[in-house]
């Protein structure tokens, strides 16, 4: 076999390294453990970053050896390699350590405001309209006093994910 075959063989071998372990997760996931005593940093050795590197080198390679020859095209090859390889680690990084919003919580709740949609009555459950985490919420409520449909509210105290205990808002807490 000549250098081109061998260098297109890499290259495909990468290609589907890199293509199954996005479809199909991490295929160096058995061989989690094999290269920590070589471990240059978190996630190195991954099948994306793997196989992009593989892929860039063997086509760059293959590509380049004919008219740079076989030491030409590996040395191409591994800038290539090396590149895309270092572009899917900083791209792997990147989303591995980006902030993300806390999860939400029902007690966060708490001191909220809200809009009564079904009247609420002691006794007996209503329903409210309470703005929280870039949605509109539509939960059960109760109340100590009889609030009526369209009254501003606050809520008090979660019973459970679906239903809270509210008060009428008063106008002097909407100040700062």
């Amino acid at each position: 076999m000549d250098a081109v075959t061998i260098f297109i063989a890499l290259g495909v071998v990468g290609l589907v390294i890199a293509v199954s372990s996005l479809l199909m997760g991490d295929v160096f996931d058995v061989l989690d453990g094999l290269f920590d005593a070589i471990d240059l940093g978190s996630g190195l050795f991954t099948g994306p970053i793997i196989g992009g590197f593989l892929a860039a080198f063997g086509f760059a390679a293959a590509l380049t050896s004919a008219p740079l020859g076989t030491f030409g095209g590996l040395l191409v090859g591994m800038l290539s390699g090396g590149a895309v390889g270092g572009l899917a680690a900083w791209l792997t990084r990147s989303l591995m350590n980006m902030r993300t919003d806390p999860t939400p919580r029902s007690q966060d709740l708490v001191g909220r405001p809200g809009e009564v949609l079904l009247p609420l009555r002691p006794g007996s459950y209503g329903r409210v309209a309470i703005a929280a985490y870039g949605q509109r919420m539509q939960m059960s409520a109760t109340a100590d006093s009889e609030i009526p449909a369209g009254s501003r509210v606050v809520v008090v105290e979660v019973t459970s994910p679906t239903s809270v205990i509210v008060t009428p808002l008063e106008r002097d807490s909407l100040a700062p």
